[in-house]
């Protein structure tokens, strides 16, 4: 099913429920008499779905540590649960079971929600009970490094607790809740003192020393079982020696460390943390679970060297003994890898050369098997090979640079396997490809996910064929650029035989960036009157052309065509002259300040006055909507806009009618927002620059919207890596974001061991920090999206994704825990027009269907993305959060296959179709680093739905019509 898609954008957390869309549809059916649809003498069924309710007590009130189990009835299944403060207590939900679990003392709120969007709070207040003495998870000594954070929890004694230190000028303690947070100031010793509200006391004596040359590690790795009565034993390294290895339950396993190494041996059953610390307060924490009967020893019946051509795989070879589950990686995963199932294991080669591939117990024992590839084989061949499955990470690509889609590749086999070693070939009708050459091979699980696409130089809307071809097997998949725009502005009337009258065209790409360079095609609908047929924009990606009217009465269409895309404005000629005076055509007006707005009205070159004239734009507030001309033929307004973005302004006056465009931009920046994504990358051996982290930012004012032409400078507080930024600088574009890309060094680093900063250069107390971690041990998630869309009923869209997620060897990562969310980022108002689709450039009619009328866009009003109505949020002021978050993702927690792959879906009502966009993010823990991926997509409509005279749910946007994002209406 095909999927029809508009670019108004929307945000998060639902407050408003598809029900009251229910109600509506239902109560607009009528009563009696039948409605449309309903034979006649028959009523339409009605569902009534009951409210969503639970049995939790109103003011639940719970001591800390415990967890309460609870029903949800009526509403509409899947439910999810959120809470507004995790560090109080946090909530589950399975079928219709809630529970809830009582973390530290304070209040939070659970807001439990139903498919349909329903919901349902429950306020939660949490006690500690009395009798346990203050304390902390902190070292009574410890040290930290200079520019880092450590963290600790605090618990027992009274809440709330309060922390201070002797000397600040050596470090700086703060509490979040129950979270103690010691960051590194300058190097020396102080004493931190945390207190109860009783006036209970615990001091620290922390020293503050310099950085760390390499990050700390173990051979442990971050999830271990030792056996009852046994000791596994693991090296050290990296960091600033000394080091200290405790148990964070003795009870359950003790530990004894060297300078070099430690040893974990298994007191009793159960599960406790050991946990590695240096002498700069880097940590490591170790998941250590201690089972029964000691293991028998860990073995395998494959050789420890193994010769095989390239192409081919090896095994299954068996595994016994140890502990599961069972691992592997290899040296170089380009030449060989292997892939373990249950007790078994399989190793396929690649290409000519050596590597050694390591199986290993969750002990951290190690089977090793030496692979030399020969060479020859079927490593190139497609003898197994029966047909290409190609998943694109978004549906399409933004023409500005720095934009990209990634693909997921399969190989299988006529039995649906997977095939791994093919040589797959790619290629593009344009743009540019990475990844692509030399031509990369199928991994273990038959994939290849090493391979993008950006827009290159050609900033045209186009469609991109991209193709995939092993032997004679080729599969495509098109990826349309969009985004770029052409803008005319230009008087709407014109005197008849006037003389040349001047006109602008300006072209930008997605970002809103200027092109220049384009050559664009000028027509109108009487051949000839254009001065010139085609014009190029200079630097400002804008160009200028006169139009000569005729001697007559009659209405031109100025047509401008080029990039893919194209423009017009009509001109009504006559001896009515009715044009803009202020402001000028592509002005920038800026945000927040009144600005004038006048016409004239002329008969020949006399000014007319008493002509009523009525004014409207599609941005801001016009004030007063309509005036009088004057003595001049002047008629006078005025326009405040409190958000920035392109703005139509229209006059008209019986007949005659002009308009202009211009921008209202935001000047004063208040915030900058930094992300790095993904959060956590290899290492660059070699001097190479592969592996990069992508460093955006967003700045805006004080009420939100993207401040442009903003300098911002970034820098590394903190890289272990000896990585690089590149370039160090960049400018906002016209949505206020900027992006650089960091590009680790060839050293690996503790968790968020990276540490990033984004300051705007002209307002250098606006910062902004991310934090990254260059690991070996990272996972890599790549979001796939499906380009369909599923009709689940009368009321609701689906989305398929995909998650695909390999380690650092470009191994398949099966068994992993990916937790999905979504967050709004934006939302739109206005209504749809049922309209006719041309092609770009051409003037045939390709269909009807409901395309975008007028209509904005408006940023989520949750500024922090914490669900919770504060002060100067509710820019509309209706008293709720908007857009909320008209969808749910399920399930919430993927747990990948054998092959690294997870399958979710969104779902979310079709009234919210094409008046939201969303952001869809997974992430994953390994080894006490996170790792995550992003992507943004469209509430998109189905073809037919969208192609169907009948009014759509989705007519008008559910967040309102008037075009200003801070009314309610």
């Amino acid at each position: 099913m095909l999927v029809c898609k508009l670019q108004i954008y929307t945000m998060s957390i639902l407050k408003y429920l598809l029900s009251i869309f229910l109600v509506a549809l239902l109560g607009a059916c009528g009563g009696g008499g039948g409605s449309a649809g309903t034979p006649t003498g028959s009523q339409p069924p009605v569902v009534v779905i009951a409210d969503l309710t639970t049995d939790v007590p109103s003011g639940l009130t719970m001591a800390a540590g415990l967890t309460q189990s609870f029903t949800i009835t009526g509403g509409t299944a899947p439910y999810r649960a959120t809470a507004s403060n995790l560090q109080v207590a946090v909530a589950t939900i399975n079928g219709r079971a809630l529970t809830i679990g009582s973390i530290g003392a304070g209040a939070s709120t659970i807001l439990v929600s139903d498919a349909d969007g329903r919901n349902v709070s429950v306020a939660v207040t949490v006690t500690v009970v009395s009798g346990v003495a203050l304390y902390t998870t902190a070292p009574a000594t410890l040290t930290v490094a200079k520019d880092t954070e450590r963290a600790y929890l605090v618990g027992g004694g009274q809440a709330e607790y309060s922390v201070v230190a002797s000397d600040t000028r050596i470090a700086v303690p703060s509490m979040v809740g129950t979270s103690l947070v010691i960051r590194g100031v300058n190097i020396g010793s102080t004493t931190v003192i945390i207190r109860d509200s009783k006036g209970a006391t615990v001091s620290l004596a922390v020293t503050v020393g310099g950085q760390s040359p390499t990050g700390l590690f173990t051979t442990a790795p971050s999830s271990l079982t030792v056996a009852k009565d046994s000791t596994s034993s693991y090296s050290l390294g990296g960091g600033t020696a000394p080091y200290t290895v405790t148990s964070a339950d003795v009870r359950i396993a003790s530990i004894s460390s060297s300078p070099s190494s430690f040893a974990i041996f298994g007191v009793g059953i159960g599960s406790t943390q050991a946990i590695v610390r240096d002498s700069a307060g880097a940590t490591l924490n170790i998941a250590v679970t201690v089972g029964g009967n000691s293991p028998a020893a860990f073995f395998t019946n494959a050789p420890t060297t193994l010769a095989m051509a390239a192409g081919t795989t090896a095994g299954s070879f068996e595994l016994r003994g140890g502990v599961q589950p069972y691992t592997s990686n290899s040296t170089d995963s380009r030449i060989a890898a292997a892939t373990v199932n249950g007790n078994f294991f399989t190793i396929v080669a690649y290409k000519k050369g050596a590597a050694t591939i390591q199986v290993i117990d969750s002990t951290g024992a190690t089977l090793p098997v030496a692979v030399t590839v020969d060479g020859s084989g079927a490593g190139t061949g497609n003898t197994n090979a029966a047909s290409i499955e190609i998943l694109a990470s978004a549906g399409s690509l933004n023409s500005a640079p720095g934009s990209s889609v990634s693909f997921i590749v399969t190989v299988k086999d006529g039995a649906n396997t997977a095939v791994p070693a093919q040589e797959v070939a790619f290629s593009a009708s344009s743009g540019t490809l990475i990844g692509a050459n030399p031509t990369p091979v199928t991994n273990a699980n038959g994939s290849i996910s090493s391979v993008s696409l950006t827009p290159g130089v050609d900033t045209s809307n186009r469609i991109i064929r991209v193709l995939a071809t092993i032997g004679g097997l080729t599969k495509s998949i098109d990826i349309p650029v969009v985004g770029t725009k052409l803008t005319i502005a230009g008087p709407g009337s014109a005197l008849s035989d006037a003389t040349n009258l001047a006109y602008s065209v300006t072209a930008a790409d997605s970002g809103g960036r200027p092109i220049a360079g384009a050559v664009l095609t000028l027509s109108s609908a009487d051949l000839g009157n254009a001065a010139v047929a085609t014009v190029t924009t200079d630097i400002s990606g804008s160009a200028t052309f006169a139009f000569k009217p005729q001697s007559k009465t009659y209405t031109d269409t100025l047509r401008v065509s080029g990039l893919g895309t194209s423009a017009e404005i009509k001109v009504a000629v006559s001896n009515e002259n009715f044009s803009f005076l202020l402001p000028v055509p592509g002005a920038k007006l800026d945000v927040g300040v009144n600005q004038t707005v006048q016409v004239q009205y002329k008969v020949g070159t006399v000014g007319q006055a008493g002509k009523p004239v009525l004014f409207s734009a599609t941005r801001g507030v016009v004030s007063p909507s309509s005036a009088v001309t004057g003595d001049n033929g002047v008629a006078t307004v005025s326009i405040i806009s409190t958000t920035a973005g392109p703005v139509t302004i229209s006059a008209e006056s019986g007949t005659a009618r002009t308009s202009l465009t211009a921008a209202y931009v935001a000047v004063t920046p208040a915030t900058i927002v930094l992300q790095a994504n993904p959060g956590a990358v290899p290492p660059n051996l070699g001097g190479g620059t592969v592996n990069q982290s992508s460093l955006s930012v967003i700045v805006r004012d004080l009420a939100g919207n993207p401040v442009a032409d903003q300098v911002v400078n970034f820098t590394a507080i903190k890289d272990g890596s000896n990585g690089t930024i590149s370039p160090g600088t960049s400018t906002t574009d016209s949505n206020g974001a900027a992006t650089v890309q960091f590009i680790p060094g060839a050293l690996t680093t503790a968790a968020n061991g990276v540490q990033i900063r984004a300051t705007v250069q002209r307002s250098p107390t606006i910062t902004s920090d991310a934090f990254l971690t260059v690991s070996g041990e990272a996972l890599f998630i790549s979001i796939g999206r499906a380009n369909t869309l599923t009709v689940v009923d009368t009321t609701t869209y689906e989305k398929d994704f995909q998650v695909y997620v390999t380690d650092a060897n470009g191994s398949p990562a099966a068994n992993r825990s990916i937790v999905m969310s979504l967050q709004p980022v934006s939302f739109g108002k206005g209504a749809l027009r049922y309209s006719t689709i041309t092609a770009s450039g051409s003037t045939d009619n390709l269909t009807l269907a409901w395309l975008g009328g007028n209509t904005t866009s408006c940023p989520n009003e949750d500024l922090n993305l914490d669900g919770i109505l504060q002060a100067g949020e509710d820019r509309n002021n209706n008293g709720r959060l908007e857009p909320g978050l008209p969808a749910v993702v399920n399930p919430g927690v993927v747990t990948t296959d054998a092959f690294g792959f997870g399958k979710l879906a969104v779902r979310y009502g079709k009234n919210y179709a094409l008046w939201t966009r969303l952001q869809l993010k997974a992430r994953s823990l390994v080894g006490g680093t996170e790792s995550s991926s992003i992507t943004l997509f469209d509430l998109e409509m189905t073809i037919e739905d969208a192609r169907s005279p009948a009014t759509p749910a989705n007519f008008q946007s559910p967040f309102g019509v008037d075009l200003s994002c801070t009314s309610g209406l």
